[in-house]
């Protein structure tokens, strides 16, 4: 797999340059294949344990424009208002020397939903896909990654008969960190939003957060308030997380601020600090762990102050089958964090480690009750 893992060390940042043109002979012409590539690459270099309270970089890439020969991107006159830079001419995101595939038309997504599947309830899984192919915002592309089960979601992805849809199947069973990395190589766009499978968004969510990241370039990871569903989509209440940027770093060290199924975030930020990563002590954490070396690279994250996402609440879902799973992995990653912890923090980190120890049940129940709002106002 071509992203690292690595749970114990942060990978540093560098600064990319272009490479350089290599030596042509007198009389005789470069070909495309030898010519110099261009890479989106971090404005200035950023230390890599940098305070929670110092700001973000105001850019997070350099565009280059592409000639003839290039493929087209985000400079499309019909997505100049979703365009994540001020290039003129057309424009494309690269890693490393592999330049982000085409689409059919010779143009990249302007967003890839990334929807990892794995044992589905088929009618839920109708929904998530359903609100994605309904979105205001049409240029996206729905990549779902199915790890093997005895549920197979082929026919009833091939019934909406759209050809944004693209699925793929693990080779064999994987941790959700490794299966969402597979998703993440495959994506075509230089913006990746998720999605779960027993989850729904609002027709405008796409529309809404990109409009942020394309307002506030030094954002990397963007995400939204949640509204609580049960198993029958009925409401049962509204979880609000900061919003602004220095908030929502200073809450990294209390708790998880960006809620996973909200998230959308840079692809290239995600994959230079190595994808979605377990931690050694225990699975669930993955984002949590990665929002938090997104920002401990320096890069800003926020939520949109409005639900955006019909989170569903039901005994079969991750949350509540990997309590005390998701316990270990977060406190594990909160003593990762530099600096001096806060009392509150620190307070927070022993309850966690002690409600370990308690029915995974009792600690579901708890975080049910603590953390439900009856209105999504008023945060």
């Amino acid at each position: 797999m071509a992203i690292a893992s690595c749970a114990r060390s942060v990978p540093k940042r560098t600064l990319g340059r272009k490479p350089e043109a290599a030596a042509v002979p007198p009389g005789r012409r470069q070909s495309a294949a030898r010519a110099p590539g261009y890479q989106a690459v971090p404005k200035e270099p950023v230390p890599l344990r940098r305070r929670f309270s110092e700001p973000g970089p105001r850019r997070l890439f350099r565009w280059t424009t592409v000639g003839q020969a290039g493929t087209t991107g985000l400079g499309s006159p019909a997505r100049a208002r979703h365009r994540l830079a001020n290039a003129s001419g057309a424009a494309v995101l690269t890693r490393g020397s592999n330049p982000v595939p085409p689409r059919g038309n010779n143009m990249a997504p302007t967003v890839s939903v990334l929807l990892p599947v794995w044992r589905p309830n088929l009618e839920w899984l109708r929904e998530a896909v359903a609100s994605i192919v309904n979105q205001s915002f049409p240029d996206w592309e729905l990549v779902v990654v199915e790890r093997p089960s005895h549920v197979a979601v082929d026919a009833l992805l091939r019934s909406f008969q759209d050809s944004r849809i693209r699925h793929y199947t693990t080779p064999d069973a994987t941790c959700l960190a490794e299966q969402l990395n597979f998703g993440l190589e495959r994506c075509q766009a230089p913006v990746v939003a998720r999605q779960d499978a027993d989850d729904v968004s609002l027709p405008d969510r796409i529309e809404r957060q990109l409009g942020f990241l394309d307002e506030h370039r030094s954002v990397a990871v963007v995400g939204s308030w949640l509204e609580i569903i049960d198993a029958c989509g009925q409401s049962r209440g509204f979880r609000r997380y900061p919003t602004e940027p220095e908030q929502v770093r200073r809450t990294l060290r209390y708790y998880n601020p960006i809620a996973h199924p909200t998230a959308m975030f840079r692809r290239e930020v995600a994959m230079a600090l190595g994808g979605y990563v377990d931690t050694p002590v225990g699975l669930g954490a993955e984002d949590y762990w990665l929002w938090c070396r997104v920002a401990l690279a320096g890069y800003s994250l926020a939520n949109v102050p409005v639900p955006l996402v019909r989170y569903r609440l039901h005994d079969s879902s991750v949350k509540s089958n990997r309590v005390r799973s998701t316990l270990r992995a977060t406190t594990w990653i909160k003593r990762q964090l530099p600096g001096q912890r806060p009392r509150g923090a620190s307070v927070r980190c022993l309850v966690e480690t002690a409600a370990q120890a308690a029915p995974p049940r009792l600690v579901y129940w708890l975080w049910k009750r603590t953390t439900l709002r009856n209105g999504p106002s008023n945060p």
